[in-house]
């Protein structure tokens, strides 16, 4: 059999987004989509799209810009500078000499904040090659000051100071001089990584990690938890030696190891612990984690405890052995790669078996893609030939089923037909996926802000 058309796919799904664009009245592009959780307390509700890589226009201009670089027709070039046009006109108001950006609340992170900005900012100026847009990351760098850096008590990358690391070191190798504040990109993400410092905890005489956020417990995973936030670190560490930035990871990752169940070859959810003890007096525990307090919770003492063990990017087996394998020759340990070696057989199982794609998600943060980048990743860095044909395979089998359905399943839409066009949770991250399957080497994994 030969080489599934990925190129054709994320074609089609580059054209539906456009379809679906909605110009404004100044001429930008802007996508209507489903934000919430389909809950009592947070509904399913149907918006335009805010700005940020996640869920919003910059992860969707992330993906022009790809298919832009891969197939290099001029097509999508136009497309990715008019999705970022708002973004654009916005980010030059707030860093003009006045005291306007002071008074806006903003999360700095790496995929919902002023760091998905940056990076965004910089890879389709890459891809484009368009300097100027490099240079509009660079000077937004003004707006990840001091006081918002303080400000942030969640840290972790989707909406904190480890994901804004992650999208200022992508920002050092293209930009490394100062900014008009006098910092380089380097020295901004130092100020993040003492941050992240500051706000270790312990849970149950475990090792140091961070809470999911102030009054909840550390969590394990990449985008939320302990294994993203060790692996901004140690990629910061490598960029500048300081050896604290790897022992505070070495700990967050010992946490980590504490949830590891090698008969499983996967990480338990510490949140079944949590939730096997309390109930929210309202809502759902997705609404209590997303919003609620201690003072939500009443203690209930259920009998059994169901454990968990998710396969998803942003709370399972796929971002922690991802976030592990990218950064294995900085903490090149026996336990560490006897752990992502029983991950990643178990993924090339899974990924085998022909119902695996029936069941479950697509996109990237939830579901099938960000195991598919797992594997595709561990081609790269193991030169692991089975990997890749794993990969494909789940791929191909994703994209019959939705064929037979006329839809992707994506988390964004919580179970409905709502068209879900973002980068993460939605399409986007989908075509992106087909891209990096097509070309391998020519774009870097989104997943890891790399």
């Amino acid at each position: 059999m030969g080489r599934y058309p990925y190129r054709d796919e994320a074609l089609g799904i580059a054209r539906r987004l456009v379809e679906h664009r909605r110009l404004t009245s100044s001429g930008a592009a802007a996508w209507l989509g489903p934000h919430g959780y389909g809950t009592e307390l947070i509904p399913l509700q149907i918006s335009q799209l805010g700005p940020y890589l996640y869920d919003g226009t910059a992860g969707i201009a992330l993906f022009f810009a790809a298919i832009e670089k891969i197939l290099g027709t001029g097509e999508f070039r136009d497309r990715t500078l008019e999705a970022l046009a708002p973004l654009r006109r916005k980010l030059s108001e707030l860093t003009a000499p006045s005291n306007r950006a002071d008074r806006l609340t903003m999360p700095i992170g790496g995929l919902i904040g002023l760091g998905s900005l940056v990076y965004t900012l910089v890879k389709t100026g890459e891809w484009l090659q368009e300097e100027e847009l490099i240079r509009e990351a660079h000077e937004s760098t003004l707006l990840i000051t001091p006081e918002r850096i303080a400000a942030d008590r969640k840290v972790r990358v989707q909406t904190g100071s480890a994901g804004t690391i992650l999208a200022l070191l992508a920002l050092q190798v293209e930009a490394p001089g100062p900014n008009r504040s006098g910092k380089t990109p380097l020295d901004l993400a130092q100020e993040c990584a003492d941050q992240i410092l500051a706000e270790r905890v312990s849970f149950e005489g475990r090792p140091r990690a961070w809470a999911l956020s102030p009054g909840k417990i550390p969590l394990a995973g990449f985008s939320y938890g302990a294994a993203g936030i060790a692996y901004a670190l140690l990629r910061l560490y490598e960029a500048t030696g300081r050896v604290e930035l790897r022992d505070a990871a070495q700990e967050g990752l010992s946490f980590v190891r504490t949830l590891y169940v090698p008969e499983r070859g996967n990480w338990r959810d510490i949140r079944s612990d949590f939730e096997a003890r309390y109930q929210p007096r309202h809502g759902t525990w997705k609404d209590w984690w997303a919003q609620g307090t201690l003072d939500d919770l009443q203690e209930v003492r259920h009998p059994v405890v169901l454990d968990r063990y998710p396969e998803m990017w942003c709370h399972g087996a796929a971002g922690i052995a991802l976030g592990r394998l990218e950064t294995l020759h900085l903490e090149d340990e026996p336990a560490a790669r006897e752990e992502i070696g029983r991950t990643l057989e178990n993924a090339i199982l899974r990924a085998r078996d022909p119902g695996h794609s029936a069941v479950g998600p697509d996109d990237l943060c939830c579901g099938h893609m960000g195991q598919i980048e797992f594997l595709l990743c561990a081609r790269l860095r193991l030169r692991h030939d089975e990997a890749l044909d794993a990969a494909e395979t789940l791929m191909r089998g994703v994209l019959e089923r939705a064929k037979a359905e006329g839809t992707f399943r994506v988390s964004a839409a919580r179970g409905s037909q709502v068209f879900s066009p973002s980068l993460f949770q939605g399409i986007a991250g989908i075509g992106h996926t087909l891209l990096r399957l097509a070309e391998p080497a020519a774009l870097s994994c989104p997943l890891l802000l790399a």
